[in-house]
């Protein structure tokens, strides 16, 4: 009866240790499963890989970037197999650091490319662990989608390069309006006062008519060029093209060829590592036409001139380069002014003062920008960044 007893208490016994250890389980999975359906819900990406990029975990936020779901991820071996990697793509570039060192590391800002070739950025944090079951060092990484953050920024930046720029034209116009009309005008009313209340013989008069014709003159011109800034600033709805680089200096040099020819100018061009761009094709032929044509009348009269023009492009940028040997800019005496409306470095040759500034004008009204290097009797070389996207 003992003997019996105990056996029904061992049989007890173990019907009891596998009824709690089927309890733990479907606990262990039921706390798995709401940690998998936590995970997934959170709007940062999640995941976990190994030194060699296999995906040990990953949440739904993290599988979208590859337009995949977390177990066809998970699946491949390797995830730079996923997506195009270059320098444009730093989502992993200090995976390696981190599980050689077994420092965690907080990146403020990676960049990464999705399934749709969209370039995305991301403020990361990246912790080494070793996982349950295996015996080397993986990494835990958080996600934080950045890029709306990195839109509105550079639309910021923009918007107040935009304001500065304004205060800056207003100050110009202020300029003009201060000086470069107010001189013809004023002329115009004396010379009318003039006329209208001293008698004078008809020599005198046709002096001072010719007098008054010069000031109308000045006086239009002037309104002209505000004319056509406020046109060139107003017209952005022309369409985008791809605009061949070599195409356009061909034009300029068939326009222009009898100067080119008189004044024994050479032109270099060297478009190989970006033969064209999308632009607004009158604003970039004016823009070159009138570098080229700068080059041209600020060139040295001893040496051979030549003008280099040259492009680069990185990333989603592209940079175009003007080099001369003319007599160049001494920088260093109002080099803030170059660009100036009716700024002039040279006055012993002819012109106003408007070319620089159109150009300018026509690059930032395409969203681009320029700058300048230049040194006396050396050259000059103005540089034009343009964004391709």
């Amino acid at each position: 009866m003992g003997m019996q007893r105990d056996n029904h208490l061992k049989l007890y016994g173990v019907a009891h240790d596998v009824t709690a250890t089927k309890d733990t389980e479907q606990a262990l999975a039921q706390s798995e499963a709401n940690l998998r359906k936590i995970l997934d819900l959170i709007p940062q990406s999640v995941f976990a890989q190994t030194v060699t990029g296999e995906f040990l975990f990953v949440n739904k936020a993290f599988a979208s970037l590859f337009n995949l779901n977390p177990e066809e991820l998970i699946d491949q071996k390797n995830h730079r197999k996923l997506t195009q990697f270059d320098e444009k793509n730093s989502f992993f570039v200090f995976d390696d650091d981190i599980i050689e060192t077994g420092i965690s590391k907080m990146i403020p800002e990676s960049s990464f490319i999705d399934h749709n070739g969209n370039i995305r950025f991301f403020h990361t944090i990246k912790v080494p662990y070793i996982p349950a079951g295996r015996n080397e060092i993986a990494i835990l990484g958080i996600a934080h989608d950045i890029t709306e953050q990195k839109v509105a920024d550079k639309e910021r930046t923009r918007m107040i390069a935009d304001i500065v720029q304004h205060n800056k034209d207003l100050e110009q116009f202020s300029y003009i309006v201060s000086h470069n009309l107010r001189a013809p005008v004023a002329n115009i009313s004396g010379i009318a006062d003039i006329l209208s209340n001293i008698e004078m013989d008809w020599s005198k008069a046709k002096k001072m008519i010719s007098y008054l014709s010069t000031s109308v003159s000045n006086l239009d011109n002037v309104i002209k060029d505000l004319n056509d800034i406020f046109h060139t600033k107003q017209q952005v709805n022309e369409r985008k093209e791809l605009i061949s680089f070599s195409k356009i200096i061909e034009d300029i040099k068939l326009s222009i060829s009898n100067i080119i020819q008189n004044e024994h100018i050479e032109i270099k061009t060297d478009f190989t590592d970006a033969e064209n761009m999308p632009a607004l094709k009158s604003y970039l032929y004016s823009i070159f036409y009138n570098l080229i044509l700068n080059s041209i009348k600020y060139k040295q009269t001893d040496i051979k001139s030549m003008i280099e023009i040259s492009t680069m492009q990185k990333d989603n940028k592209i940079n175009i380069t003007f080099k001369d040997n003319g007599i160049g800019i001494d920088l260093k005496k109002g080099g803030d002014q170059v660009f100036g409306l009716y700024k002039r470095f040279h006055h012993h040759i002819e012109g106003k003062g408007m070319g620089l500034f159109m150009v300018k004008t026509q690059v930032e009204s395409m969203n681009g920008k320029i700058a300048i290097a230049s040194e006396v009797n050396k050259g000059t070389v103005f540089v034009l960044e343009f964004e391709t996207i």
